[in-house]
């Protein structure tokens, strides 16, 4: 109590949680949903744009939770979930200091962690888990890197198409997080030009230190 917390790390979604007085109560319907279940994730994704064009720019393509949710929600509402008045924000009394990387650094690290994480073994790891009974469909076996593997053991991908595979699905979440955060205010923007001596000035300034 009475400290100031730092938070590193975590996506737009975070801190928007950390920052929002709640969330907008929107609308379920369990009949629905079940309706929806029984489409793949094209359709999902073509209803979507034509519901919330803007919202479906926003999820990933192997993402079909969020895709079902987001059909399920604008399709309740009328409307584009963008049209809802924003909650009320405490941004104003945070301090942010957003990490910029150029593209072709972030490319190349982004392509020696799907590297990485084939030879540390994410292929045995997601057979063992199949042998466990996860289904293929459940939410976090659609994530990145998983979701690339499963097609590999469907026969749809051969093995040495998997690390171009995965670093081009992180590559296009890495471009919606960069899209996200554009629209974040930024009181510092670190990169490599940027000295520790002036993000230490504006951090005292934002504390009211220098006064």
């Amino acid at each position: 109590r009475n400290k100031t917390p730092i938070v590193v790390g975590g996506t737009g979604l975070y801190l928007r949680a950390l920052w929002q007085d709640g969330f907008h109560d929107l609308p379920k319907s369990s009949e629905l949903r079940e309706t929806l279940k029984d489409l793949n994730t094209d359709e999902l994704r073509q209803k979507l744009d034509q519901l919330d064009p803007e919202r479906s720019k926003e999820i990933h393509g192997n993402d079909r939770f969020r895709l079902q949710r987001a059909v399920e929600i604008a399709s309740l509402l009328g409307h584009s979930i963008k049209d809802l008045p924003p909650p009320s924000s405490k941004r104003t009394e945070s301090f942010v200091i957003y990490l910029q990387i150029d593209r072709k650094t972030l490319s190349a690290r982004i392509a020696q962690r799907s590297q990485i994480m084939l030879d540390q073994g994410l292929i045995d790891e997601v057979k063992h888990l199949l042998t466990q009974g996860i289904s293929e469909k459940a939410k976090p076996m659609q994530s990145i890197g998983y979701h690339e593997v499963i097609q590999y053991i469907n026969q749809v991908y051969k093995k040495e198409d998997l690390i171009e595979k995965i670093t081009i699905a992180t590559r296009q979440y890495a471009k919606r997080q960069e899209t996200l955060f554009r629209k974040i205010p930024k009181d510092f923007i670190w990169n490599q030009d940027s000295s520790l001596d002036d993000l230490i000035q504006v951090a005292k300034d934002h504390l009211g230190l220098n006064r």
